[in-house]
């Protein structure tokens, strides 16, 4: 079927999808966030960053989309600094050391501490202030509902003997000396 249009003109994060929508912050707080997206760009001034998509996982903010840009090549020491130790406490709080890659990072939730960067040259916008692992809670609950997901699994399988297939108990005669 001829379509007559671009779907990706429609998929989510494109421009069109999002031309007449109105951008609401989230109200300063902690929130339960996931990275969604992450890209190495070029500041005007020529150095490369890294921006991370973060999206808001749960409440009446439930998908808001912030960005955060990491300096991790600033020709600046202690800005260079910062920006590799606010990665390596990402890294941590996602449960994912030592990363060789950005994507490792992606839909692993951990909370941002969220804070709303009053208008000035540009609009008002929500920047992270700390990113924490989730609560030991959390934790504990997303691991019972996999765990219990792999005892259903487990259960399934045949027992050893009442579902068990019936097998010859004699051996097979077919000339292999083993």
């Amino acid at each position: 079927m001829d379509l007559g249009f671009n779907v990706m003109d429609y998929a989510p994060g494109n421009a069109s999808e999002t031309e007449n929508k109105e951008y609401t912050l989230a109200t300063p707080g902690k929130y339960k966030v996931e990275i969604i997206d992450s890209s190495e760009e070029i500041s005007a001034a020529g150095n490369r960053y890294l921006k991370l998509k973060l999206s808001i996982m749960e409440g009446t903010h439930k998908g808001t989309w912030i960005w955060d840009n990491l300096n991790l090549y600033h020709p600046t020491e202690s800005v260079q600094g910062l920006a590799r130790q606010i990665l390596g406490t990402i890294s941590k709080a996602c449960g994912i050391i030592g990363p060789k890659d950005t994507s490792e990072l992606h839909y692993k939730p951990l909370f941002a501490l969220l804070d709303v960067e009053p208008e000035g040259d540009y609009p008002a916008k929500n920047v992270v202030k700390k990113y924490f692992p989730l609560d030991p809670g959390e934790i504990r609950e997303a691991a019972a509902k996999v765990t219990k997901i792999q005892l259903d699994k487990i259960s399934a399988l045949p027992n050893k003997e009442g579902d068990a297939p019936v097998v010859d108990s004699e051996p097979m005669k077919d000339g292999i000396p083993f």
